[in-house]
């Protein structure tokens, strides 16, 4: 599972986000995390996540829970904030590359 807070922290004019409602349409997203080095292209990487929201009414209330928390745990801005909303994905496959293998 993978977690995504919308917080507070910097004002926004809206809670509803065009990221939500494009996710409201389609559940499906990626997590893409590269790494490159101008100099020295040896040093490329990229991991994809492939995600598909899970709508929190079908998840155990104790399990949200728990990953807020570790959210505030790990992230100590978070700490004394509310979450606007907390986008849940479970992760469907994970491909990746890198210029070393």
């Amino acid at each position: 599972m993978l977690i995504v807070p919308i917080d507070r922290i910097k004002p926004k004019q809206s809670s509803a986000l065009q990221r939500s409602k494009n996710l409201a349409l389609e559940p499906r997203a990626t997590l893409l995390c590269e790494q490159w080095n101008m100099v020295d292209w040896t040093q490329l990487w990229w991991v994809r996540v492939n995600l598909c929201q899970i709508s929190k009414e079908t998840l155990d209330a104790d399990a949200v829970q728990r990953g807020d928390e570790q959210l505030r745990e790990k992230y100590s801005q978070y700490q004394t904030t509310e979450f606007a909303d907390l986008l849940i994905f479970s992760i469907e496959g994970i491909s990746g590359w890198s210029s070393n293998s």
